[in-house]
């Protein structure tokens, strides 16, 4: 099983990749306290006038700062300039992930500002791996999921930049208690599971989601609030709205090899 694994790791590769998402045109939460409204009804609106319709990955507005999208060295400066510079309180992400050295950096800073963060649909890969897990208080959303897919330390490099990533890595850890296997080990019922495998063949970047005492009594990760909690990966397909943005994520019982 350990070899099988370590293919199975090795396919997964070196760079944390982002997971498949389609557009951010959601229905505003009907809360105005939220920071789903105050993203959807202010924030993006007003970066969309300003940028002729396109939405930056890092806005703001008062205490909130929404990032939408792939994680990119140029939105991690602006998000990491924000969070320097603003009282930000709590922020709003919806990512599939992307660079892993930019996840870090944002959340790394967000140790700092001791800010909260809101799950909105998705935030898997390096968002998962790092910004969900900086953030004092974590809440997933209702038909939202943190995935995770695997971290960039599967093929060991003697590259400066694996090394720095590496490095850094290791010191988020250090700081914030948690398991850093929650990153990269494979769960043995996602193993075994034949559509995560014919997903994994195909070239696609399957993940998986833990549920809430899973989280916090297996990797430690603490403070997640869960607006719901899917019971079976029937469930996640099943999501109204963008059920088709879970088709590759796996529920895990946690049982690890």
């Amino acid at each position: 099983m350990e070899i099988y694994k370590s293919v199975l790791m090795a396919i997964i590769g070196l760079i944390v990749v982002a997971l498949p998402i389609h557009g951010f045109a959601f229905a505003a939460s009907p809360d105005p306290a939220s920071p789903l409204f105050e993203c959807e009804s202010k924030i993006w609106p007003k970066y969309a006038t300003l940028n002729s319709g396109t939405v930056p990955f890092a806005g703001f507005l008062n205490n909130t700062l929404c990032l939408q999208g792939n994680i990119t060295i140029e939105g991690a400066n602006d998000a990491i300039e924000i969070l320097a510079k603003h009282n930000i309180e709590r922020i709003l992400i919806i990512s599939p992930g992307g660079d892993a050295f930019a996840a870090l950096r944002i959340a790394m800073q967000m140790l700092k500002s001791h800010v909260d963060v809101y799950v909105s649909e998705i935030c898997a890969s390096s968002c998962a791996n790092y910004i969900f897990l900086a953030a004092n208080q974590k809440f997933i959303l209702k038909d939202s999921v943190v995935a995770w897919h695997g971290a960039p330390f599967v093929q060991p490099s003697d590259s400066a930049d694996f090394r720095n990533l590496w490095e850094l890595h290791k010191s988020f850890f250090g700081l914030i208690g948690v398991d850093d296997r929650v990153t990269y080990d494979i769960p043995c019922d996602v193993l075994k599971n034949r559509d995560y495998l014919e997903a994994l063949n195909k070239g696609k970047h399957p993940a998986w989601t833990y549920k809430k005492d899973i989280m916090i009594k297996k990797f430690y990760i603490s403070n997640v609030h869960m607006g719901w909690e899917p019971q079976s990966d029937e469930e996640l397909r099943a999501v109204p709205e963008w059920g088709d943005v879970f088709q590759d994520v796996y529920l895990s019982q946690g049982v690890q090899c």
